[in-house]
């Protein structure tokens, strides 16, 4: 994956239901960062690595009830994604569309 920013509509499948929300990636030699939108909340990345198409990160997600850090590793490129999310709570799959252009300045609730 070439460095830059990207932006990605994400479907998680967990056991109550589809759960959506946003990820915008940023890539630099190799380094992850950027901000992981669900359950209503814009927290950071903590940490992450992108290699080719293989991408690693971490951080925390926070519900009304509780706070879940995760872990998250899958394939990434311009176009979709594919992670699976392990929390404390299970592995969760999800995957990801690239958000156009004209819709990136737009944020998830």
């Amino acid at each position: 994956m070439k460095d830059g920013s990207y932006q990605y509509s994400v479907k998680m499948t967990v056991p109550i239901g589809p759960r959506y929300g946003r990820l915008e990636l940023k890539i630099l030699g190799g380094e992850v960062g950027g901000f992981l939108t669900m359950f209503s909340k814009r927290l950071p990345i903590l940490e992450g690595s992108c290699r080719g198409d293989v991408i690693r990160f971490s951080g925390e997600m926070k519900t009304l009830y509780y706070s879940m850090p995760y872990t998250a590793e899958g394939t990434v490129n311009d176009r979709f994604l594919t992670v699976v999310f392990c929390t404390d709570k299970g592995r969760f799959p999800a995957d990801g569309t690239a958000v156009a252009g004209d819709e990136k300045e737009k944020r998830e609730p």
